[in-house]
């Protein structure tokens, strides 16, 4: 009797597996996707990457810090009066023969460059003080002082620092020293610093008999 009912019900069917799960899963689905979860990459080479990346995160912060604090440089003048070229210590080229106490002396840097530097003196005594004057063509310098010394004979360093006028000049006062007696050749040294540099000028005058 039982084996008679179960030759005439129909025997239980069984689905048809889908696709994608009759496969392993660790088999790529059409279109690339794996069927199973994917792991991030380990090993050597994902912690070759992973420190690699650490250590170009500092260079771009840097860069990101930078760029802003040079737009403000440049906005605000400071590149112009403390950074920008040309840099270091630049000697220019004096006009022969011109002494600077009979008239105003040009010393040539190039591009434009220039500085006008005179030392009239108060009086006709040989070791009268002199007045200093100083005007920049073509730059705009952020300090400026001038130096007497012996052509032969080193006096040691003694600056006088110039003050800025309204009308662009840069003045000052200085003297040739009292114990010098008889014919002294005398160097005249102008420096006006500008940028990242400082624009040197030399002057040779002569004084006493």
């Amino acid at each position: 009797m039982n084996q008679f009912k179960y030759e005439n019900e129909a025997a239980p069917t069984q689905q048809p597996r889908p696709y994608a799960a009759a496969m392993h899963p660790s088999m790529p689905l059409r279109g690339g996707a794996a069927a199973g979860p994917q792991q991030a990459p380990g090993g050597p080479a994902g912690r070759l990457l992973s420190r690699r990346n650490r250590r170009r995160r500092p260079l771009a912060l840097a860069l990101a810090a930078a760029v802003p604090i040079a737009l403000a440089l440049a906005a605000t003048g400071l590149w112009s009066r403390w950074l920008a070229p040309p840099w270091g210590e630049q000697v220019g080229r004096t006009e022969p023969g011109c002494d600077p106490r009979q008239r105003a002396c040009r010393v040539d840097f190039g591009h434009g460059r220039a500085l006008q530097v005179q030392a009239r003196p108060e009086s006709a005594a040989p070791t009268a003080p002199l007045q200093l004057e100083v005007r920049a063509l073509g730059f705009e310098p952020r300090q400026v002082s001038v130096d007497l010394d012996g052509a032969t004979m080193n006096m040691g360093p003694n600056p006088t620092r110039l003050v800025p006028q309204a009308d662009g000049r840069w003045s000052g006062r200085t003297a040739l020293s009292a114990c010098i007696s008889g014919r002294m050749t005398w160097v005249m040294t102008v420096r006006a610093a500008a940028g990242g540099g400082t624009q040197v000028g030399r002057l040779r005058f002569e004084s006493g008999d």
